[in-house]
């Protein structure tokens, strides 16, 4: 009971320590630019007025993620918190080229298409922008770094899948197998499709076809753009196989070869700046700081919500997201 007690009086004492630092650090005048300094879980910076670039990380599957129910919203990682940042790094005139990095399988089309449209936007706010990939920048992901300005990748990275699938589970035999009836009242004869109950028809699944196509020609074009490429020369890869990184470039998939330190170094030259480009964070919330902090040093992770948990019917990918999870989990 005494070892409870005492828990609980220190996380009040931590609590008020952090509400008495947050009205203190919150009197200081705003600041512009953050250089990253390593530190105390990152809980002090230092204060610079220098020009350079700033880094959006897009890791995991890319999705709507629901807000978190931490304070301040620390721990978001979905396409929401991805587009703030780079909303925010637009508007902050110290910052003049971002880099994406990027390691991900992909997503759903929703969410990918708003972080592309958010980065072509900042790259026409005068910021120049470069995806850097990781083990993996694929399909959905691959589809964002087609908006930036130049695309660097590791020899072995897996990249391209450029492709749009859809799909669902049918429990069709299964449930005639142990008896099990299904009841549905529809509005109109397609809004039940993709039901685990029962097998698409024909006439659905030129439906469904003639949608994956459209979003799939949306890639093409998303492609072809960015990579100032034909139509013609996208569609000849464009089947959704996968390329190492070395492939990608010879194909004009990829710009060049390399890790972060490269493309921070390309971001740097293409922005104008002299000499090595110092990273920069945008304005924290000192509260935010502190409750990020307790999180990492309390190892807390977030459940990740399924889409299969929300629905049976799977959303609108782009590829082979969780072939690409597989791979990889294994490999590790």
């Amino acid at each position: 009971m005494r070892k409870e007690r005492f828990i609980v009086l220190i996380i009040l004492i931590l609590c008020i320590a952090a509400v008495i630092f947050g009205v203190l650090i919150l009197k200081k005048e705003a600041i512009y630019g953050v250089e990253e300094e390593t530190g105390v879980s990152g809980l002090f910076r230092k204060v610079s007025a220098k020009e350079g670039i700033a880094v959006v990380d897009i890791y995991g599957e890319i999705s709507f993620q629901p807000v978190s129910p931490l304070p301040f919203g620390v721990g978001g990682r979905g396409a929401d918190a991805v587009v703030d940042k780079i909303k925010a790094y637009s508007k902050n005139p110290a910052v003049k080229a971002i880099i994406l990095r990027i390691n991900s399988p992909g997503g759903t089309v929703g969410a990918t298409q708003e972080i592309y449209d958010e980065v072509k936007k900042a790259r026409k706010k005068g910021i120049k922008v470069v995806a850097s990939f990781g083990d993996i920048a694929a399909s959905g992901a691959y589809y964002i770094a087609c908006g930036a300005d130049k695309i660097v990748a590791n020899n072995g990275t897996i990249t391209g899948s450029i492709g749009v699938f859809i799909g669902s589970l049918n429990l069709k035999e299964l449930t005639e197998k142990y008896g099990i009836k299904y009841n549905i009242i529809k509005s109109g004869k397609y809004k039940d499709m993709l039901s685990v109950w029962r097998d698409l028809s024909t006439e659905e699944r030129e439906l469904l076809q003639e949608t994956v196509d459209n979003v799939y020609s949306q890639f093409l074009g998303a492609v072809s753009s960015g990579r100032h490429l034909s139509l013609e020369e996208v569609k000849k890869f464009a089947d959704g196989r996968v390329f190492s990184g070395e492939q990608a470039k010879k194909i004009k998939f990829v710009d060049e070869l390399g890790g972060f330190e490269y493309a921070k170094l390309l971001a740097g030259k293409l922005a104008g700046i002299k000499g090595e480009p110092i990273i920069i964070k945008e304005p924290v919330k000192p509260l935010e700081q502190i409750f990020e902090m307790l999180s990492n040093i309390a190892n807390f992770k977030l459940p990740s919500a399924s889409l299969d948990q929300v629905s049976p019917v799977k959303y609108l990918y782009f590829s082979q997201i969780n072939e690409f999870e597989k791979m990889f989990s294994a490999a590790n």
